[in-house]
């Protein structure tokens, strides 16, 4: 009997392939979800190179979908307490969703908070001023020179601690849109070299990527994970605004 081998997972809701690993998930090229890696289904692959059967699996196995559950026994988990940057509002290492609807000031509501972390000034409810630092923005509707210069002066920010992705460079040298989907090391490497204490995403259905489908709740959940682990790992909090056009996205407070 050949001996047979794991390889590459498929989608559970398509069974299209999946591709590159990105760690705790990969991207589907059939219906262009995000697929946690829990919920890859991994096929067999014999030594010659073909499709495996059930016969083929050591053992007599079913193909499993999983490369096995992770598990966390509550007793070995050694408890934290929430680090505010914003008591109340803004927790760091957590995703923040704000919600409105269009032409009410979600982005001025954005700027004015990261004036204030620029300055070190108190942010409402505050009383203490705090050390300034750095913030991200992620912004792609509003102009950088004619638009959001001119907001941040006109707040009074410290314009040397405001800092605006605006695309990256791909392998070929070519400028394009950054996305949360293809792009989460570059956005990493940005909060890191510039000692970032915000991301602010606005909105954040317009870095999602052209293939992943807003529509699908598991797409939309499995896209944002990764970004939730990148804010543990980093403790930024991360402001995100939804397109009002688009469906609401999963948040973890308002």
């Amino acid at each position: 009997m050949t001996r047979a081998k794991a390889s590459a997972g498929r989608c559970p809701d398509c069974a299209g392939a999946l591709g590159a690993d990105e760690g705790t998930s990969a991207f589907c090229a059939g219906c262009g979800a995000f697929v946690p890696r829990g919920e890859w289904i991994t096929t067999a692959v014999s030594t010659n190179g073909r499709e495996a059967n059930e016969e083929d699996v050591a053992g007599g196995e079913r193909l499993r979908r999983s490369f096995g559950p992770i598990v966390s026994t509550l007793s070995t988990v050694k408890r934290e307490e929430v680090d505010w940057l914003w008591y109340g509002r803004l927790a760091l290492g957590k995703p923040t969703c704000l919600m409105g609807d269009p032409g009410v000031g979600k982005s001025f509501v954005t700027a004015s908070i990261g004036t204030r972390i620029s300055l070190g000034s108190p942010l409402p409810g505050e009383e203490e001023s705090r050390e300034p630092a750095d913030v991200l923005f992620l912004a792609c509707e509003d102009g950088l020179a004619d638009t959001i210069v001119p907001r941040f002066q006109d707040m009074g920010a410290d314009m040397a601690r405001l800092h605006v992705m605006t695309g990256v460079v791909d392998l070929d040298g070519r400028e394009r849109h950054p996305s949360l989907v293809d792009d989460l090391p570059d956005i990493e490497r940005a909060l890191v070299e510039h000692h970032c204490r915000l991301l602010v995403i606005d909105p954040i259905n317009a870095y999602l990527g052209s293939q992943l489908d807003t529509h699908r709740d598991a797409a939309l959940r499995g896209a944002l994970a990764p970004l939730s682990s990148l804010c543990e790992r980093k403790l930024p909090p991360a402001a995100k605004i939804p397109d009002p056009a688009e469906p609401e996205v999963p948040h973890a407070s308002t």
